[in-house]
Order: structure tokens, then sequence, then C-alpha cells
């Protein structure tokens, strides 16, 4: 046989066998890669499951706020117990535009209520089911990008403790609420890992929906111009990607000037609701003042008195708990999520409501994630895992029977 035929042949065998050995071990990725996934996706479902079980007993058993208990959303009472507070006011906003449920809706940042409209539109599902998917989805996602996240620095073990313990976090239902919580958590995380792989068009828009989400995206700016400039030592061409960062916060901006003359009117409306900036120490010892007045007048007999006096308590307890954990973060977690931590913390522990003091530290609380990594090395330590799967189950039973039955919470 000539030598060309033989050295074809040769080249054929060697496609064929390399094709067959590519294709057999994409095989074998996607296998192992669904057996990974099930662990996250039977912990999902338990997780949605477990919060909705918890709700809808409460629900039929709890009395229900006065004032607030005879709404009910949606006729599905699985989804309507998390229809909710917050979760109203975004859904009427995707459905009847601003200023139309309420003059101080406004508040509202304007993301939520346009995916919520958008995804309405396409499966005509309703308003409020809509936002709660979004919610759902969102947080799923991160689960996801946050296992990789960690299993990429460490192993599948403590990537998975790492996930446990987010969804254990006391107040994790709100993740899958119709709140903004999963969706900034989200967009936060994928804006770090763009900064590490240096995709800067994507950290800039991740940034950008993110202050069209709430205002608390706006400290991610800082962060992703330091990262940039830590990581080049200068500006080159590709800096001019950050002019998109603003224009989440910029575009609501130029709206609300449209809309009514003041471009800062979501802060007004905030004060509508009774918060006020001040100096980050002044709420908290006003809460502080409250729960100590509280115990010694014994003001948490009565059931509506026990509310108020849970609030006073575990605000304190939990911005406490907060500033400690950061503290210990310090050399646990990377510079830049750290500086991460310390300003998504700041600006709601620097916010006076009412004459309460803090409020809404709870769910403010979801949004440090980067302390979920330091939890999930400790989570190594039998009796840190147990403690904090003990006290994060007690506590979210608690907080979410308060929830479903329309005590405030956060």
């Amino acid at each position: 046989m000539p030598k060309i035929v033989l050295k074809r042949l040769a080249i054929g065998y060697n496609l064929c066998y390399n094709g067959k050995y590519k294709r057999w071990i994409i095989i074998k990725k996607i296998r192992h890669a669904v057996i990974e996934y099930r662990k996250l996706v039977m912990l999902f479902f338990v997780f949605v499951l477990g919060f909705t079980l918890v709700g809808v007993i409460a629900f039929h058993n709890i009395t229900p706020e006065a004032t607030w208990g005879h709404i009910n959303a949606i006729d599905d009472e699985w989804l309507n117990v998390f229809m909710r507070w917050d979760g109203l006011h975004y859904s009427n906003i995707a459905a009847q535009g601003y200023g139309e449920f309420n003059s101080f809706n406004y508040a509202f940042f304007p993301l939520y209520p346009i995916l919520i409209n958008l995804l309405n539109r396409l499966t005509n599902v309703g308003y409020f089911q809509s936002a709660i998917y979004i919610s759902r989805v969102a947080f799923f996602i991160f689960i996801i990008i946050l296992y990789n996240t960690v299993k990429k620095r460490h192993d599948s073990k403590r990537a998975l403790y790492t996930v446990i313990s987010a969804s254990l976090f006391p107040g994790a239902f709100f993740y899958i609420a119709p709140y903004t919580e999963s969706l900034f958590v989200l967009l936060a995380l994928v804006t770090f890992l763009s900064c590490e792989k240096e995709r800067w068009l994507c950290a800039s828009i991740c940034v950008m929906f993110a202050c069209s989400l709430k205002f608390l995206g706006v400290i991610l700016i800082p962060i992703v111009i330091i990262e940039y400039l830590h990581k080049y030592r200068r500006i080159y061409p590709n800096f001019l990607f950050f002019l998109l960062m603003p224009l989440g916060l910029g575009g609501y901006m130029y709206f609300l000037y449209q809309e009514t003359g003041n471009a800062l009117y979501f802060s007004f409306c905030e004060t509508a609701y009774s918060r006020f900036k001040a100096l980050p120490p002044l709420p908290l010892i006003k809460s502080v003042k409250n729960l100590i007045t509280a115990i010694k007048s014994q003001a948490y007999t009565a059931a509506s008195d026990f509310i108020l006096f849970k609030n006073y308590l575990m605000e304190t307890v939990f911005s406490i708990t907060n500033i400690i954990c950061i503290i210990f973060s310090y050399k646990k977690i990377e510079r830049k999520y750290f500086l991460y931590c310390i300003l998504a913390f700041i600006i709601p522990f620097s916010t006076f409501v009412g004459a309460e003091g803090l409020s809404g530290m709870i769910r403010y609380s979801l949004a440090l994630f980067p302390l979920f990594f330091m939890f999930g090395e400790w989570f190594e330590t039998r009796w840190f895992r147990w403690t904090y799967s003990l006290l994060g189950i007690s506590l979210n039973i608690f907080l979410m029977s308060l929830y479903a039955a329309w005590y405030w919470v956060a």
C-alpha cells in the first residue's frame, strides 16, 4: 500500500479517535455537572418549599395584622404568602406606572418593575407572579455562580457549605420574595467576577443595572474603578466603559426631573416613609435606648408591643453582629469584598426610621454576600455548623411566620 494512503488512514484514525475522545470528555463533564448541580437544585427546592410551608401554616394560624391582613394579591396561597409590603409596590408600579398606585412610589427604583412588566408581557402570568419568579430565578443563578466561584478557589465541599450558609442566613426568604435582594447580590457578584477576569464592559453594565435597581448600587462604582487602577496602574481606552456605570442612576434621575421637577425626588419619597440620614452610630444608639426602655417598662406583653420590642431587639443584635462579622472578615475575604461589605453596611446603618432608630437591617444584611465566603469556611467546624444551622432555621421560621401574617419584619 502506498505510503501516502497509509498516512491518510493514520490521520483519519487519529481524527476519529480524538473526536470520540472529545465527545466522551464532554459527555463525562455534562454527567458530572448534572450530579453536582443536582444538590443545588434539591437545596433550592427545599429552600423554597420550606419557607412556603412555614408561610402558609402561619397565615392560617396567626391572626393577621389588622391594617394589612385582608390583602391577598394572589389567589394561590402558596405564592400569596410572599407578596407583602414592597412586593406590592414593585408589582403595582409595573402594572400601573409611577404615581398611580402611590404618590411616593418614586422611592422604588425602576429596573425591577421593568423586568416584572417585561416578563408579564412575554408570559401573561400576572404582575405579582412575575415579581416572585424573577426573584427566585435570580437567587438560583446566584447560588450556582456562588458555588462555582468558591469551588474554583477551594473545593466542592466548601462551595456547598457557602451556599447552605446563604440559604440559612436569617431573613433569607427575602431572596425568593418579590424584593430586589436576590437580583442585587447576583449583579454585585457578577460585577466582582467580571473585574477579576478584566471584563470591564460586563462589569460596567452590571453596575449600571445595579444602580437602576436600588440606590445601594452606587457603592459598586468606586470599587470597580479601584480594581481597575489596581490592575493597570494607569488609564487605557477601555476606561471609557465606566461611563456606562452612572447611567442607571442618572437615567432614573432624569426621569424624575421630567416627571416631578426634582431629580432627587426618590430621596424625598424616602422621608415620606420616615427614613432620614444620620451619622452611623446614632440610629444604633436610638435602637439600644428603645430596647432598654422596653425592657424596663416590660412593654412586650401585648402582641403589638411584642412586635415593636422584637424590632428593637433584632435590629440591635443584627447590627452589632454585622459589625463583628465584617471586622473578622478583614483577613478572610479579599480586599474588594471587604470594602464592599463596609459600604453596603454603612448606608442602611446610617438611616433613622421614625422614632425607632434602625429598621430593616435583617433584610439589608442579605446584601453582605461576601460574608458567606467566610461562613462557608467556618462551616467546616462542627460546632459552628450546628450552631449556625439551628439559629438560622429557628429565626427564619419565626421571621417568615410574622412576614406571612403581615407583621413588619424588615
